[in-house]
């Protein structure tokens, strides 16, 4: 025999848990979406337009897995992580209309084991999940609530650390002794990343060991058609080391050792910012389309190695110790 709840579920005059859409108006509806969040998961925000027709006190956000929802069993399925909608941070973009709502992953609680527990810790926490997965959650807006959009918002942590390389550009130069070694100007390249890297450091690839005493005549015009590059201009030589694995050094000072035992004591590690700006054009000899190591002197979560004590004791990163500032663009 047909029961009532379904048979209003199918005829769309289901009173008791009435759906909604996007853009959807009225009071008592749930909208319910199906999301995939990555591993990794450093900090979370969930961002929405909303309008609210009651009191925001009666909603609430929460993220769940529903495909199991009708088990009595304790489980995963059943863990509920729950905000209320009134401890969103509202009007957090200048200008807004007020219907922007921006909600952090600790705000939003589970008390299925009796002890509370975030959603950012359940993200972390590996013990009952492959967390090189991502997580499938559905997430509830409940229930008095018009949603007109939604994101999510992540920050990543890179599972495994990774160093910052410069490309030499494929461009003729109109010298062959010019070299012009770039952050992202080859656009058949990958660009680099100062702040957290863009090449595992277990890869290999030739150390940037540069030498400020060998001198180059800097008054020298720079060529018609690359005049743009001027600024990266630097009185230095760049010279390129076998290539080696990032990670075989533990810190900045044991990458210049290394230069200085491969081309002498006036050699060094190439700095991101040695001429000032995120290149060097220098009278060198480098392949086109070569990368090779570098060093972000203040963004040390860009290489693959730390400070160390005689550059800068007690810094931390996310792998060991090291300082975290934006690169400048005095020195490296």
């Amino acid at each position: 025999m047909q029961q009532a709840f379904f048979g209003d579920v199918f005829s769309g005059k289901n009173l008791r848990y009435r759906y909604r859409d996007f853009d959807e108006l009225g009071v008592d509806r749930t909208l319910y979406v199906s999301v995939s969040l990555p591993p990794h998961i450093e900090r979370g925000f969930v961002i929405g337009r909303v309008l609210i027709d009651d009191p925001v006190e009666s909603d609430f956000i929460s993220f769940s897995d529903l495909t199991n929802p009708f088990t009595s069993a304790p489980s995963e399925s059943h863990t509920k992580f729950v905000a209320p909608l009134n401890q969103a941070q509202l009007d957090f973009i200048p200008g807004s209309r007020g219907d922007l709502v921006l909600m952090d992953f600790d705000m939003f609680v589970s008390r299925a084991t009796g002890q509370p527990i975030s959603l950012n810790q359940y993200l972390k926490d590996a013990s009952n999940r492959d967390p090189s997965l991502d997580t499938a959650l559905d997430i509830t807006f409940s229930d008095d609530t018009a949603v007109d959009a939604m994101a999510i918002v992540m920050c990543l942590d890179k599972p495994e650390r990774e160093g910052t390389t410069f490309t030499e550009i494929k461009l003729d130069l109109g010298d062959e002794n010019l070299s012009l070694l770039s952050c992202g100007m080859d656009a058949s390249q990958r660009p680099c990343d100062p702040f957290s890297g863009d090449t595992l450091c277990r890869m290999e690839l030739p150390v940037a060991c540069y030498s400020s005493s060998v001198r180059t005549d800097v008054a020298t015009p720079v060529p018609n058609g690359i005049d743009r590059f001027a600024r990266f201009r630097v009185e230095g030589r760049v010279r390129l080391s076998p290539e080696v694995r990032g990670d075989r050094f533990a810190t900045r000072e044991d990458v210049n050792e290394f230069c200085r035992n491969e081309f002498g004591d006036d050699h060094r590690i190439l700095s991101f910012h040695e001429s000032g700006a995120p290149g060097i054009l220098s009278n060198s000899d480098i392949p086109p389309g070569q990368r090779a190591w570098i060093d972000v002197r203040d963004q040390p979560n860009g290489n693959c190695w730390n400070a160390g004590p005689a550059d800068q004791a007690g810094e931390q990163t996310r792998f060991g110790t090291a300082q975290s500032n934006m690169p400048s663009k005095q020195g490296g």
